[in-house]
């Protein structure tokens, strides 16, 4: 069940750049990155500054709608933490002598903003039909098929069924239709129900697999920290109670009728489901780590903290 190296093994930092068929690596260069990644529809998005390139790199990475593919993690273990596209590169100066490249990319952006469905599909059709529709539309922008829950079967519509417009338009359809969420993840179209988790196995987090520090409850989700790694949205993690610390209860809303102070319940299996993910790197710094957004992946999915509740539709 465990997913995690030990912590002995997460020492040497490693990032690797893919971008216009050239991959820089950039594992003594100085690159700082902001990776957010939700279940919701809106693209996930990735900052990255790259200090003191060459020229022609610049030139290279400061190209509109371009492909582009981060990696890192430690050495022995790391991953495509992003892909997706960047929508705009700027360049800058700083300290005088000290160039840099600050590029801002999308996941799906370009799928998101301009695919189009028209289609008529006839009566009987399903709704993964409809998403497979979305799909083509979709296609040409890089986006591929992912995680699609099998709640899209079971129903078929009992008339023909119209497809024109946006296919973002489609997708937020059948997903509200089904309780579900859909989003690009890493340039795939993944429909995850309210209810279920992404399959695999579950990632254990303690002091030895690389959480930082404690757990904490808190009105906006149960918040944890850890080294950074490829723990995706839609995931399931196992934390032990003993790891969290309680919130304490806010006496404005008064203890008899909590109502909007409701605090995010701690599971009593230690299974949390991660609603948000958001990764930051400094390679000459300190920071390397994960934040992840979670609530119990065991209780009842009807209320959600305020805060995670922005992390799905």
């Amino acid at each position: 069940m465990e997913r995690l190296d030990a912590v002995a093994q997460q020492y040497i930092r490693v990032c690797r750049l893919t971008s216009g068929g050239k991959t820089w690596n950039l594992d003594s260069a100085a690159v700082e990155f902001l990776v957010r990644q939700k279940t919701v529809q809106m693209p996930n998005i990735a900052e990255i500054r790259i200090y003191n390139l060459t020229p022609d790199s610049a030139n290279r990475l400061c190209q509109q709608n371009q492909e582009l593919v981060l990696e890192a993690g430690y050495q022995g273990r790391y991953s495509a933490i992003f892909k997706g596209t960047i929508k705009k590169g700027n360049r800058g100066k700083v300290r005088g002598t000290d160039t840099f490249v600050d590029l801002f990319c999308g996941d799906g952006d370009q799928a998101y903003i301009r695919a189009a469905v028209s289609k008529t599909l006839p009566a009987g059709s399903t709704r993964q039909q409809v998403v497979d529709e979305c799909l083509k539309a979709f296609a040409p922008y890089g986006i591929a098929k992912g995680f699609m829950s099998p709640k899209l079967a079971g129903f078929t519509f009992p008339r023909p069924v119209t497809l024109f417009g946006l296919a973002r338009d489609q997708m937020r359809s059948i997903a509200r239709d089904i309780g579900a969420d859909w989003s690009f993840q890493s340039g795939k179209l993944d429909v995850l129900h309210k209810t279920e988790a992404k399959p695999g196995n579950e990632y254990v987090l303690n002091s030895r697999t690389g959480l930082i520090g404690r757990a904490t409850q808190t009105f906006e989700g149960i918040i944890v920290r850890t080294l950074l790694n490829d723990i995706q949205c839609g995931s399931v993690i196992r934390l032990d109670e003993k790891s969290i610390d309680l919130a304490a209860p806010d006496p404005s809303f008064g203890y008899e009728t909590p109502k909007n102070a409701k605090l995010p319940s701690i599971a009593t299996d230690g299974r949390y489901k991660v609603y948000g993910v958001d990764r930051v790197g400094v390679m000459r710094g300190q920071d390397w780590y994960c934040i992840l957004y979670c609530a119990n992946a065991s209780a009842d999915k009807s209320w959600l903290p305020r805060a995670l509740l922005n992390y799905q539709q």
